[in-house]
This record gives structure tokens, sequence and C-alpha cells, in this order.
């Protein structure tokens, strides 16, 4: 599994801290007046890697396509997950599930922002979480290794 969980104090996560400043599940992001009560459980590494991975997420999303924040529509929510899943690359759960009106957890890959919205009630557990939509925001543009090179002379 490729999917980390963000702490600021993780230099490799860097490009993510002008979005937030404290760790995944911190009471700031998770808790509070936006609580998502049900997400308890969820909003532990192997809730939210349970929530990301479950057959439902995945037949939820099998011909969606990712919202654009900024209008439009991106490639295939499956594919997403697909790739955050693998063992190809690393996505970083940067919020876990937050925002009792509009569900979510956000994850970072590449320097996007991807918020994956959730409901809960799978298999009639109201503590258990599928990922219905997909949408992508914020470009993080501070990670080097994220940067296109030209070639010489283009």
């Amino acid at each position: 599994m490729a999917l980390k969980f963000y702490d600021p104090a993780n230099a490799d996560y860097k490009c993510y801290s002008g979005y937030s400043s404290v760790a995944w599940n911190d009471a700031s992001v998770i808790g509070g007046v936006g609580a998502v009560p049900s997400a308890s459980k969820a909003n532990t590494e192997a809730g939210i890697l349970e929530t990301v991975t479950c057959m439902a997420s995945k037949f939820m999303l099998m011909d969606t396509k990712i919202t654009v924040q900024s209008g439009g529509e991106g490639g295939k929510a499956t594919d997403l997950l697909n790739l955050i899943t693998a063992n190809d690359y690393s996505a970083v759960v940067v919020k876990g599930i937050h925002q009792a009106s509009n569900p979510h957890l956000t994850i970072g890959f590449a320097t996007q922002l991807y918020h994956l919205y959730v409901e809960g009630g799978r298999a009639g557990d109201r503590e258990k979480f599928k990922v219905t939509s997909v949408s992508v925001g914020d470009t993080m543009k501070s990670d080097a290794e994220w940067t296109l090179v030209k070639k010489k002379g283009s």
C-alpha cells in the first residue's frame, strides 16, 4: 500500500505544509464543529485504508470522472484509486474525514489535492464509509520532484 499519512514534521511532505500545518488526524481537522461523529473508527489509518480500498468505493466510482473544482472533468476516478493503492507511487492523506455537511478526506498526490467524498452506512454499518466521488482542487507547486523538466533547445 502506497498510502502515507501526513505529518508536518516529515520533510517529504513539505509541499503540503501551506495547506495544513497539523497532522492528518489532528482534532482541529477532524474534530470540533465540523466533525463527522460516525467517522471516529474510519478516521484511523486502518479505517482510511479500508474506506479507500473497499469494493464498494471502486464500484461507486466505476464510470465516474474526477470533477475539477475550477471547472470541467479530469480522468477516471477509479484510475486515481488504483494508482494510490498500488505500490508504484505514494499518496498522502493530508486530512482525515472531515466537514459534516460534505464529508470527505483530502489526499495529496503529485502536488495536487484530491477530495474523496464519502458516505457512511456501507454494509449496514454507519461507521463504515465508501468513496462516492472525487474532485481535484489546489496544486501545491513547491515540490521539485514534480517539476516539469524541459528538453534542451525547447
